[in-house]
């Protein structure tokens, strides 16, 4: 096994056969080496896209939760006078 493969996963995905056979011409036509190269590409723009917002609502959610637990902690000490 080699360093690279040690740190992904083999994973399985359906796709339909016309998304397949484009692949594959990609591949012939020495675009892409493999539909494993293909699918990393594909994944990584997808993340590279999507990620951006994703983390933003995490921070908002976070931040949320930061300021319920202050809320919550400033009632109990009202509640305790």
């Amino acid at each position: 096994m080699t360093e690279n493969e040690s740190k992904t996963e083999k994973i399985a995905v359906r796709l339909p056969k016309k998304h397949l056979e484009l692949m594959d011409y990609l591949i012939a036509n020495h675009e892409y080496l493999s539909r494993s190269e293909i699918m990393r590409h594909a994944v990584k723009e997808f993340l590279e896209k999507h990620v951006p917002a994703l983390t933003e609502k995490l921070k908002t959610m976070q931040q949320a939760r930061q300021s319920m637990a202050e809320v919550e902690n400033i009632e109990k000490k009202f509640m305790q006078k």
